[in-house]
């Protein structure tokens, strides 16, 4: 994704699913959201990489006990191609 297509975001939601091989149904396991500094900024300080919180998976369609399915943690880097835009990539595991 472009830098400039991300330049004023704020909020980054992240979706988890089990995606099934067969013809069973796909699972939603959980969202989280999170808050973004000024990308901008970021890269005009040379800093190219920001690890993410720990976050509960929740799925807001859950019953009152079972909302938290987990939880997700990562990082994101901000790369930059000679003579192109910058670019956003990440990595998000551990759920």
């Amino acid at each position: 994704m472009s830098a400039e297509a991300l330049a004023g975001a704020k909020l980054l939601k992240v979706e988890v699913w089990d995606w099934d091989m067969g013809p069973q149904s796909d699972d939603f396991i959980g969202a989280a959201t999170f808050e973004l500094p000024d990308l901008q900024a970021m890269l005009a300080a040379g800093q190219h990489r920001l690890d993410l919180p720990s976050l509960l998976l929740a799925d807001p369609k859950a019953k009152a006990g079972s909302k938290s399915r987990g939880s997700i943690e990562g990082s994101y880097s901000l790369l930059e191609r000679p003579g192109g835009p910058a670019r956003y990539g990440g990595d998000v595991g551990e759920i």
